[in-house]
């Protein structure tokens, strides 16, 4: 029957009247010249490559100014494109296949007239997608609400870390500060201190737009700090990006942020902010940067103009926090109590150290397991910092 309706086709193409019906006329014009169609098809599919263009280069720059993901829509649309693509591929390799014969002598016009049925289809697809005008005027990427991430963290605990939190917060309000430093030997509480002031900020949305948190650590280098503060706001690099691309792109993602505190834990070198791409902080722009770091030499190389620094708990202070992480049981035993609190001393009044400790030895009520931590403290290396290891196998 197919046969047929193509012969019937045939027919009605070779009598000029019978070609006045327009979709009749378009048939005759996949059997009379079906390269002529394809090409049409190119050049619609050439306005849609146009359009997407444009879409890309201004989803570029939504997504540097506002951040977030493209919209469901848009993607849609874009994977569409490609299959209209993929689609324009395949009829011209099947257009440049030779035609097969009828009866070794006339074209296949049944072929053709599929072929022809098929790009006529997919135009009205081109069609489709360029008339849609989905995106005129509206944001092609998904705004970002969350001002910040909460991050786990123990309860702030001692008189002497909540008079430092209490300094740090003067800081943060006070519009002549803005770059702070944080400093101290490893483990003594600077990170639990900064997570709970990032915390506090996110709870209370008065004094910045925007708190975004970056660890650095030892290895991190310009171009790590780059891609971690680009990846907390929702941006990408392309591997082809220059230094000063990336610094500019952040910059100006920044800048359109409003006010924002920047922390970036864990800083053992200096950078440069112009360098990395972070504004300069000042009263007009409402910005900060909180660094925390083990050296005041950072500090001072990163021109901070508050500092403060985290010192070791004092022995009553680091008493009653191992206490409370060992639990009150297991002091029933004046043995026991002797060797905890000289465990504790060895701890040199670091918090990290006291807590890890004191819940490895949590109802531990075995006078040899406390004899075995002691041995281990007390024999434990040093650090370059001159600060013991503080590591236990139990």
């Amino acid at each position: 029957m197919e046969i047929v309706g193509a012969v019937a086709s045939i027919i009605q193409c070779l009598c000029g009247d019978c070609c006045s019906n327009e979709l009749i006329s378009k048939k005759c014009s996949h059997l009379r010249n079906p390269q002529a169609v394809v090409q049409l098809l190119k050049d619609k599919i050439k306005l849609l490559n146009a359009r997407e263009a444009d879409l890309k280069t201004k989803l570029h720059e939504e997504e540097l100014r506002r951040g977030g993901e493209p919209t469901s829509e848009l993607n849609l649309w874009l994977d569409n494109v490609q299959k209209l693509k993929v689609v324009q591929a395949s009829v011209e390799e099947k257009i440049q296949e030779k035609n097969s014969q009828l009866c070794g002598c006339f074209p296949n016009y049944y072929r053709r007239l599929k072929l022809g049925n098929y790009v006529t289809r997919k135009m009205h697809e081109v069609d489709n997608l360029l008339e849609q005008n989905i995106f005129s005027g509206n944001p092609l990427v998904n705004m970002s609400l969350k001002r910040g991430s909460f991050l786990p963290t123990t309860a702030i605990v001692g008189q002497t870390a909540k008079r430092i939190l209490r300094k740090t917060w003067e800081y943060i309000i006070d519009n002549n500060t803005g770059i702070i430093g944080v400093y101290g030997m490893g483990g003594v509480g600077k990170t639990t201190l900064v997570k709970e002031i990032n915390n506090d900020l996110l709870r209370d949305n008065t004094h910045f737009d925007d708190v975004i948190w970056v660890t650095a650590s030892k290895d991190s280098n310009a171009l790590k700090l780059q891609k971690d503060i680009a990846k907390e706001l929702g941006l990408s690099f392309n591997d082809e990006d220059s230094e000063m691309t990336r610094a500019r792109n952040l910059f100006e993602n920044l800048m359109r942020r409003g006010r924002f505190l920047l922390i970036i834990d864990d800083l053992w070198e200096a950078f440069s902010l112009e360098n990395v791409g972070i504004p300069i902080p000042t009263n007009t722009n409402g910005c900060k940067l909180l660094i925390t770091t083990r050296l005041l030499m950072v500090c001072r190389s990163m021109e901070t103009t508050g500092e403060i620094e985290v010192h070791v708990l004092p022995e009553e202070e680091a008493w009653g926090l191992f206490k409370e992480k060992v639990g009150e049981e297991v002091f029933s035993s004046p043995k026991i109590m002797d060797l905890a609190k000289r465990v504790a001393k060895e701890c040199g009044g670091l918090p990290l150290a006291l807590i890890t400790i004191g819940r490895a030895m949590r109802k531990e009520k075995k006078i040899n397991q406390w004899q075995i931590a002691l041995s281990e403290l007390q024999n434990s290396p040093e650090s370059s910092e001159g600060m013991k290891i503080k590591s236990l196998h139990v």
